[in-house]
């Protein structure tokens, strides 16, 4: 899995900040879930990219 760096995950706790009405006091909950999410995110990428490279999914592929 790849590593989040800093700045990714501050500018997502700013978007959550934003997004909640710029609370005071809440910047760590706000820090945490911004990293919970990027690492969802990934793992998310990481296993479509798993699929891709075991031929479940292709590129350009659409199920219905």
């Amino acid at each position: 899995m790849s590593n989040i760096d800093q700045n990714s995950i501050e500018a997502e706790a700013y978007a959550i900040y934003l997004a909640e009405g710029c609370p005071e006091g809440k910047a760590l909950c706000h820090w945490l879930a911004a990293k919970e999410r990027l690492m969802e995110k990934l793992t998310t990428e990481d296993e479509i990219r798993q699929e891709e490279s075991e031929g479940g999914i292709t590129s350009g592929s659409v199920s219905n």
